[in-house]
């Protein structure tokens, strides 16, 4: 027991540490500053502050993206538009960081981890209501909601295509003179004890080898 907690807080710190990246948060929130070419690409790509991890960049960020469109980015009407939320120290760590070119790189990583920080929210979420014996059907509830949400923040994780892209193919299969297991799906074999899954299985196995 004490192996298996040891192993879960090296995890834990493990996924902390890859999860954010201060150092390509300051550059996006410096290239919106500073460049407006690079601020119209950030604002085109569909980043929005829930994908920040640091608070006051996502204050931040969500002035900018209103600034940009009401108003004047500079960093008088910006501290005017904070108010209270405005902190120096932090908003000088942001000027002093250096604007990027290729801002679309840094777009990606900060939507990956924002997306890795959701699944890590909702396996979190999940082993909660297993600990509080929550009905299967409330469990996937949760997982088929959270995993829409993640699914509007970026298409691409799942790879989502219309109708008009699906393109008519014969299934390919497994062992199919035998026992068809169609490929590049997940196949259960559910029974009783002792009726012989396991030897089935093997003897699957065997053929495929």
């Amino acid at each position: 027991i004490d192996t298996l907690f040891i192993n879960y807080i090296k995890l834990e710190k493990h996924m902390n540490n890859i999860i954010s990246n201060k150092d390509f948060e300051r550059a996006i929130l410096s290239t919106i500053v500073f460049e407006s070419t690079g601020r119209e690409e950030v604002f085109s790509s569909g980043l929005n502050k829930e994908d920040f991890y640091y608070p006051f960049h996502k204050k931040l960020f969500d002035a900018l993206q209103y600034l940009h469109e009401h108003s004047a980015v500079e960093e008088g009407i910006i501290k005017q538009h904070l108010g209270k939320d405005f902190d120096e120290v932090q908003m000088l760590d942001v000027l002093t960081a250096l604007p990027i070119s290729n801002v679309a790189i840094y777009i990606e990583k900060i939507q990956e981890f924002s997306r890795m920080r959701q699944f890590k929210h909702l396996a979190h979420d999940i082993l909660q209501k297993v600990d509080n014996e929550e009905g299967l059907a409330e469990t996937l509830h949760l997982v088929h909601e959270s995993l829409e949400r993640v699914e509007k923040g970026s298409r691409e994780l799942f790879n989502i295509v219309t109708l008009d892209q699906i393109k008519a193919e014969e299934a390919e299969f497994i062992c199919k003179s035998w026992l068809p297991f169609p490929k590049n799906t997940v196949s259960l074999v559910t029974a009783g004890g002792g009726v012989g899954k396991s030897f089935l299985l093997l003897q699957a196995a065997m053929r495929m080898i």
